[in-house]
Parts: structure tokens; C-alpha cells; sequence
């Protein structure tokens, strides 16, 4: 029997004749998703807007525009800059996706969500310090594009970078000038602008996004443990004094890291700068005990029980370990024999009831 094809039917691909109808959904799927993803976004008259046809405005240097306070405000976008950064891929209207005509409108344009990609350190910088200043209204408290920029955003492994941990102090002290001078004098700012990958630096402390408030309780506390990441030795023997029992109870009470080492302005001990200096010690230590006397220096802070390069301590500590051993080892071995006498007794005189 004959068979009547359409003139569509008889020009069309042959593997379409077999084609099951789930494969067909499946490529027609996948096409709309890459065109979503991958292709520029369309305006509402059909005209797609790539990076380039921005660029054909914005790559002029000279192209400004007035605030609301009449100051002039750059638009130029250096293309080179762009194209190195790590959002060399991806559209301008992918950022500013209210960009809906060309030429667009300059009023009334949305502020650019990075939230919309970076949700995890969206979410971190909610609850830091710098988030809360900017609901407060302070015109001075960063936002994402203060820390990393706008156009040339470069990877923070990338020694271009702002956030480059040999850069990220220039970056922190256009805010924090006063703290950034003390820091570039210090022990560890020496170490970071010597190349010391191992030294730290601002984030290294007070993280990047979720930034705390230094007086705050949780900061105070975490923070020790912080200074334990790299001197695992003296967190171990801070561990045992008084002072490390009432942090590790969670008291902010008790002299921690900074209380006597100094936050930004760490020296070794041999440098007269530093506050635990044999000349700055006593003042040191009198910021909490203001009565101290002079002997109060004499004691020893980070000293190691288990080392018998303090045997006082070491003999003390191993005398009081068998003190415990034996005396609980001892009550240990009374309390199971008396239970056994008990429970034997009550045997005896529960069978003895029985065979009355």
C-alpha cells in the first residue's frame, strides 16, 4: 500500500522519523537551559545585549554622569580589565539585569546583587559587623565592591588581587589606618610583607565575611582558639593555667591572648616594644590585677606540666595524677567488694526466708 508524505515529512531528517518522543523532550530541555545560561539576555524588542555593546559606551573614558549631589561619577569600564577578571564569561546584563533597552535609562537603576551567585558568603557577611553598620546607615561601612571591586575582580590567589593575602592589609587599612600602621610595625606584619605564607593577616583573625565584633563575647572567646591554629604548643600549655580553664568554660573573665600579647602590635618577647617585655610585664599584668605586686612577674605563663624542664611542676603534677589513681583506684576496689558482700548477703537470707 502506498504511503502519502507530506512535502515537510519527505524533507526532513531521517533520524527524526525515529526518534523517541522522551529523547526529543530531553535535547529540547537541554537547548533551553544552555540558551539560558550561556546565550545573552534578550531584551523585550528581541535585541540581545552582549558585554560588547556596552563596552561601546562605557569603554570611554571620558563618559561620566552626576549624582544626586551634582559630584561627577566615572561610568568608564576598562574592557582589558574586565576581560582578565574573573567574571571575564559573563554578560553585564547577567549584573545589572534591569538593564532592559539601549541606550538605558541613568535614574532608578537596582544596586548589583552579588548574593545572587555568592549566597554562602552573602549569608556569613549578614550577621558581621560591616552589614550591621550599613543597616545602621553609615556611609563609611564597606560593602562587596570596597573589598573586592567592581570590573577587574581578580581571584584571591591571583597576587593582582586585592584580596591577595600579601594586598588584603591595604584593603582593610583604607578603613582602619591607625590599626594597619601598628600592624605593618609588628612581628607579624614583618613575617606577611616578607612573603611568609604561614604569617598572619587580617582575615586570618577576623575572617572575611563574617567579620565580628572584637568586644563581643563570641570573638573574645573563639579567638583563642584562632592563635592556637598556628602556636598549637603555647595553646596547649595556656590550656592548663587558670586562664585557659575559665575561657574554656566560656568566661570572658580571664586574661586571654591579646589581653597580654597585644592584638595588632605583637612583638617577641626580647623586643622592648613588645608588652610582655621583662620592663613591660608588670604593667601587663596589672590591666587585671591592679595590686600586683612586683614578684607577680615571676610566674610562669605558657609553663608545660608534662616537661621536666619545670620539675616542680612536672614531680607536683605527676604526684598529684598517682594521688588521684590511688585514691579512687582504692575507694574503686572497696566500693565493688562491699557491693559484693551486700549482694551476697541478701542471698543468703533471701534462701534462707524461702526454705522456712
Amino acid at each position: 500500500m502506498p504511503v502519502n508524505l507530506t512535502h515537510a515529512e519527505m524533507f526532513a531528517p531521517s533520524h527524526n522519523l525515529s526518534m523517541k518522543p522522551s529523547i526529543s523532550k530531553i535535547i529540547v530541555l537541554a537547548a533551553t537551559v544552555l540558551s539560558t545560561l550561556l546565550a545573552p539576555q534578550w531584551t523585550a524588542t528581541g535585541i540581545a545585549q552582549t558585554s560588547q555593546e556596552c563596552f561601546d559606551c562605557h569603554a570611554d573614558p571620558d563618559l561620566v554622569k552626576d549624582d544626586p549631589g551634582g559630584k561627577e561619577i566615572s561610568m568608564y569600564v576598562d574592557e582589558k580589565s574586565y576581560e582578565a577578571s574573573v567574571h571575564s564569561r559573563l554578560q553585564c546584563v547577567l549584573c545589572h539585569s534591569d538593564i532592559l533597552d539601549l541606550p538605558h535609562s541613568e535614574e532608578g537603576l537596582r544596586t548589583v546583587r552579588c548574593s545572587s551567585c555568592h549566597l554562602e558568603e552573602a549569608t556569613q557577611f549578614l550577621d558581621s559587623i560591616h552589614q550591621r553598620s550599613l543597616r545602621r546607615g553609615d556611609v563609611f561601612a564597606p560593602d562587596c565592591k570596597d573589598c573586592h571591586g567592581k570590573h577587574a575582580i581578580l581571584s584571591h590567589k591571583d597576587p593582582n588581587s586585592r584580596t591577595f593575602r600579601g594586598n588584603v592589609l591595604n584593603v582593610c587599612g583604607a578603613c582602619h589606618e591607625g590599626i594597619r600602621e601598628q600592624y605593618e610595625k609588628s612581628y607579624h606584619g614583618w613575617l606577611v610583607a616578607g612573603g611568609n605564607k604561614k604569617a598572619p593577616t587580617c582575615y586570618d583573625c577576623h575572617y572575611s565575611h563574617r567579620i565580628m565584633l572584637v568586644e563581643g563575647k563570641p570573638y573574645r572567646i573563639g579567638v583563642v582558639n584562632q592563635c592556637g591554629h598556628c602556636h598549637k604548643k603555647y595553646y596547649e600549655t595556656f590550656s592548663d593555667t587558670f586562664h585557659g580553664k575559665m575561657t574554656a568554660l566560656g568566661e570572658v573573665i580571664g586574661a586571654k591572648c591579646f589581653d597580654c600579647h597585644g592584638s595588632h602590635n605583637i612583638f617577641p618577647v626580647r623586643d622592648i616594644r613588645s608588652t610582655i617585655h621583662k620592663q613591660n610585664l608588670l604593667n601587663t599584668c596589672r590591666k587585671c590585677h591592679q595590686d600586683a605586686p612586683e614578684n607577680l612577674i615571676t610566674y610562669i605563663t605558657h609553663a608545660d606540666i608534662h616537661s621536666p624542664r619545670f620539675p616542680v611542676l612536672y614531680y607536683t603534677n605527676i604526684a598529684m595524677v598517682a594521688l588521684l589513681i590511688g585514691t579512687f583506684s582504692f575507694f574503686g576496689i572497696h566500693s565493688i567488694l562491699w557491693l559484693n558482700r551486700l549482694t551476697v548477703d541478701w542471698a543468703s537470707r533471701y534462701f534462707f526466708r524461702k526454705r522456712k
